[in-house]
C-alpha cells in the first residue's frame, strides 16, 4: 500500500524497482526464515517450545521484512506455508494439531476483532457517501488478491515440485490468503 501511494504521489521514480524488491524481496526472506525455523524445530521435541517458535517465526518474518521495507504479510505468509509443509517431519502429530488449533483460534480471534474495530471506526454518513468508491475497492482487491494467490501457488508448485489442484487455488483465492504460522 505505501508503495502504490509512493507512485501516485510520485515519490517511487523506480517503482519497478521496488515492486521487485518487496515481493521477491519478501520471499526470499520467508524461505529464509522458514529454513532456518524449520532446522531450529528439528532439533527440538517439546510442544510449548515448537509453540513458542511458532510465535517467534511469525514476529520474526513481520518485523524483519518490515524493517527492510518489504512485505512482512508476504514474509510471513511463505515462511509459514515453507514450514507448514515440513512440520509432520520435524514435529510429533499431537505437536502439529496443538499448532494447528492454536493458530487456527487465533487467526479467527483476530479477524472477528480487527473486523469490528474496521466497522466502528467508519462513519455511516462516509460510507453512504462513497458506496461506489468501496465497491471499486473491493474489485481491486478482489483481482489484485486472485493474481497474488495464483502466482504465488504457481511458483511455489515450481519451487517444491508439488501439484496444487486448481480447485484448491479457487479454494483458497475465494477464502483470502490464510495462513497459520505452525
Amino acid at each position: 500500500f505505501g508503495l502504490a501511494v509512493g507512485v501516485w504521489q510520485g515519490e517511487q521514480p523506480a517503482w519497478v524497482v521496488a515492486i521487485l524488491r518487496n515481493v521477491v524481496g519478501s520471499c526470499v526472506l520467508g524461505v529464509a526464515l522458514g529454513y532456518l525455523f524449520y532446522r531450529i524445530y528439528r532439533l527440538m521435541n517439546d510442544p510449548v517450545s515448537e509453540l513458542i517458535l511458532s510465535g517467534m517465526l511469525f514476529t520474526a518474518a513481520f518485523f524483519v521484512a518490515e524493517h527492510f521495507h518489504m512485505s512482512g504479510f508476504l514474509s510471513v505468509a511463505v515462511a509459514s506455508i515453507f514450514v507448514g509443509n515440513r512440520k509432520t517431519l520435524c514435529m510429533e502429530p499431537e505437536t502439529v494439531e496443538t499448532l494447528d488449533r492454536f493458530w487456527e483460534a487465533l487467526v479467527i480471534a483476530i479477524e472477528g476483532f480487527l473486523f469490528v474495530m474496521i466497522g466502528a471506526a467508519i462513519p455511516l454518513d462516509n460510507l453512504i457517501r462513497h458506496v461506489g468508491l468501496g465497491l471499486a475497492a473491493i474489485a481491486v482487491v478482489t483481482v489484485a488478491r486472485s493474481v497474488t494467490v495464483h502466482s504465488l501457488l504457481w511458483s511455489l508448485d515450481r519451487l517444491f515440485r508439488q501439484d496444487i489442484p486448481w480447485r484448491w487455488r479457487v479454494i483458497v483465492d475465494l477464502g483470502g490468503l490464510h495462513v497459520g504460522v505452525t
